[in-house]
């Protein structure tokens, strides 16, 4: 923990300590405990932080390869020469496939901006920290 060895062992064990020496001794162990379990903390908030970027990365990804894929299908309908009666059908399936995936769109919209809150929040509790550490 880097603190420095201020009492022995014997210093202790005899009686014959300083008081105002046991009570530096006992503050600087605390506080290179505290900032040790901080920089635990920190790991914890950067991978967790590091873990919610990716997955908002990926779902951002999905959400581009699935309009990717409304589009490839509009175009796809657009180019086959079919009956009115099969046209309209499949007009009906991509009409409910894109319902379906505006709804997940906005679901994932909103995942987004709950992992950014929850970014802003863990970056500021970080800062907290941080702040605590340095004011010690």
């Amino acid at each position: 923990m880097q603190v420095p060895k201020l009492l022995s062992v014997d210093d202790m064990t005899s009686g014959n300590a300083d008081e105002r020496s046991v009570v530096l001794y006992t503050s600087l162990l605390f506080h290179a405990w505290k900032a040790q379990g901080a920089k635990a903390a920190d790991t914890q908030i950067k991978t967790k932080l590091q873990r919610e970027h990716e997955e908002k990365m990926r779902m951002e990804q999905e959400l581009a390869d699935l309009k990717a894929e409304i589009e490839r299908m509009r175009a796809e309908l657009e180019s086959k020469d079919k009956s009115l009666g099969s046209l309209n059908s499949d007009q009906d399936r991509l009409q409910k496939l894109l319902d379906y995936l505006q709804r997940r769109s906005k679901a994932a919209d909103a995942t987004i901006r709950g992992l950014e809150v929850r970014e802003f929040y863990l970056l500021k509790t970080r800062m907290d920290h941080l702040n605590r550490i340095c004011s010690i």
